[in-house]
């Protein structure tokens, strides 16, 4: 089940984050996991909870053209078996933005998979984490014609 994210799901998901967000963000930026989360809720546009059982497995969102994921070990079981709810997200999210972007570490191949099976477009780990720690930027454009002048700032990486 998905719905929109409140700060109740996001204070339950927050201590729980698996260990490859865990690592993930303490790779990619100068915040807490914890931290990571609460800043990306509230600076996003949009932002929804996956609940299994009632329960808040994971918050994803998007802000600025940046879509994002964060969950507790409970996430990986929900993606595996109910995927089909994700394309219409991705659809609300590239709708409202036109591009999607944004990295996922190299070692994250869940992630990787998962973002594979949406349809993203994945780049070559480049070391432009923490200690040189290694990221795949993932993008995707909308096809949508009337989309072409939406959008964000988006700066593609030049390799």
């Amino acid at each position: 089940t998905v719905r929109k994210a409140t700060i109740d799901h996001v204070a339950y998901v927050a201590p729980r984050l698996r260990e490859a967000d865990r690592r993930e963000v303490s790779d990619f930026c100068d915040l807490a996991p914890e931290q990571a989360l609460w800043q990306s809720f509230y600076h996003s546009d949009m932002a929804w909870a996956i609940l299994a059982d009632g329960v808040p497995v994971g918050i994803f969102g998007c802000g600025d053209c940046c879509p994002w994921m964060l969950g507790t070990d409970g996430l990986r079981d929900v993606l595996r078996h109910g995927t089909r709810a994700a394309s219409t997200y991705l659809g609300i999210m590239l709708r409202r933005n036109g591009v999607l972007w944004n990295y996922v570490h190299a070692d994250n191949h869940d992630a990787i998979r998962f973002l594979k099976w949406l349809g993203f477009d994945l780049f070559d780990p480049e070391p432009i984490g923490i200690d040189g720690a290694r990221f795949r930027q993932f993008i995707m454009l909308s096809t949508i014609n009337e989309q072409r002048g939406a959008g964000c700032a988006f700066k593609q990486q030049v390799s």
